[in-house]
C-alpha cells in the first residue's frame, strides 16, 4: 500500500531561501496535479497557502474540498474551482453561497453552480435571470414566484424550449412562450397548457412562418404593397432591407401573410445569407407583425 507523502512543515510565510521547503513544496504540487486528493496529506498551513492552493486549482477544483475555512470564503480561490467544477460549489462558504452578486459570477461560469446557493439566492430575481442567460434549464432551480416572472421565462425557452417545462402553470398558456419554446425544442408543445393550443391554425401557421418574435435579433424588412398594375386582382409587395436591398413578388389579395413572409425571406435568401426569421413591417405601420398573424390576408392587416 502507497504509503501518505510526507508532511509539509510550513512556515508562513514561506521561506524562499529554504530549499528543502521548496522541493518539498513541488513535489506535493507534482502529486497534486496528478491526484488532488494527495492534498489532503498537506498540513493546515500548507493548505491555507493561498498561491498554492491557486497553482492546485488550475490542475482541479477538487482541491477546493482541502482548502482550509478562509479560503473556501475567498470568492477568487473558490471561483477558480467552480470554472473547473461546478460541484465545487458545495466547499464554499455559506456566506459565499448567500452572496447574490458572488453567485452571479459563479453561474457566469457555470449554471449549474446555482444548484448549491441559497434559498435566498435562487430567489433573487438578478441571479437567476443570469444563470438562464447561461442556460434555460437553470429555470428549474428558480423559486416558484421568478418562474412565473414572464422575462425569465422568455430568456430561458429562447436557450433552451425544454426549460418551458419549468415555467409556471400560469404562463405555460402564454402563446408567445410557447411558440418560442416550440420553435426551439418541438417537442416543448407538451408543456403547453392547454396543449391543444399547439394544435391551433394559428399558432401551427406562426411555427411555420419566417416571422420573427418580439426581441428576436432579427432583419427588419419594410414591406410597400399597391395594387399589380397588371392585374387587379394581385397585389404588388416590395419588401426592403435597411441595407438598401429590395425583393418585390406578387400574390393574390387574398394571400395571407405567411405566404408573404415566405416570398420575400426566399427572394432575399437567394442573394445573401439570412436567418430563419424576420421582423417585417408594413409602410405606414408602426409594429411589426406577429408571428400570428401569419394566417391574417394581407389585405385584412392592411385595412386595419
Amino acid at each position: 500500500m502507497e504509503s501518505p507523502p510526507k508532511r509539509i512543515r510550513l512556515t508562513e510565510p514561506a521561506d524562499p531561501n529554504d530549499e528543502e521547503e521548496k522541493e518539498e513544496r513541488q513535489r506535493l504540487m507534482e502529486q497534486v496535479r496528478k491526484d488532488p486528493w494527495r492534498l489532503r496529506y498537506a498540513t493546515a498551513k500548507l493548505r491555507g497557502d493561498r498561491q498554492f492552493l491557486l497553482k492546485a486549482l488550475s490542475f482541479s477544483g477538487e482541491a477546493l474540498e482541502f482548502a482550509t475555512k478562509d479560503l473556501q470564503d475567498d470568492p477568487e480561490v473558490v471561483l477558480a474551482a467552480v470554472k473547473k467544477d461546478s460541484k465545487m460549489m458545495s466547499y464554499a462558504s455559506d456566506r459565499l453561497r448567500c452572496d447574490p452578486d458572488f453567485m452571479k459570477e459563479a453561474v457566469r461560469q457555470h449554471w449549474t453552480a446555482l444548484k448549491y446557493g441559497s434559498k435566498v439566492v435562487r430567489s433573487d430575481r438578478s441571479v437567476i435571470l443570469e444563470a438562464v442567460r447561461q442556460h434555460g434549464m437553470a429555470l428549474q432551480l428558480a423559486s416558484v414566484e421568478l418562474r412565473a416572472d414572464p422575462e425569465i421565462v422568455y430568456e430561458a425557452v429562447k436557450n433552451d424550449g425544454d426549460a418551458f417545462a419549468y415555467a409556471h402553470e400560469a404562463l405555460r398558456g402564454e402563446r408567445v412562450l410557447a411558440l418560442r419554446a416550440v420553435r426551439n425544442v418541438q417537442a416543448a408543445q407538451e408543456y403547453a397548457r392547454p396543449r391543444s393550443l399547439c394544435r391551433e391554425p394559428s399558432f401551427l401557421a406562426a411555427q411555420r412562418s419566417h416571422l420573427a418574435l418580439p426581441g428576436d435579433c432579427a432583419p427588419i424588412v419594410s414591406v410597400d404593397v399597391e395594387a399589380d398594375p397588371r392585374d387587379a386582382s394581385k397585389l404588388q409587395c416590395t419588401g426592403s432591407l435597411l441595407s438598401g436591398a429590395t425583393v418585390t413578388c406578387v400574390l393574390p389579395r387574398q394571400g395571407t401573410i405567411k405566404e408573404l413572409a415566405d416570398a420575400l425571406w426566399k427572394g432575399f435568401s437567394t442573394t445573401r445569407e439570412m436567418p430563419h426569421w424576420v421582423h417585417m413591417i408594413f409602410v405606414n405601420q408602426d409594429e411589426a407583425l406577429s408571428p400570428f398573424d401569419a394566417i391574417r390576408p394581407i389585405s385584412e392587416v392592411l385595412s386595419n
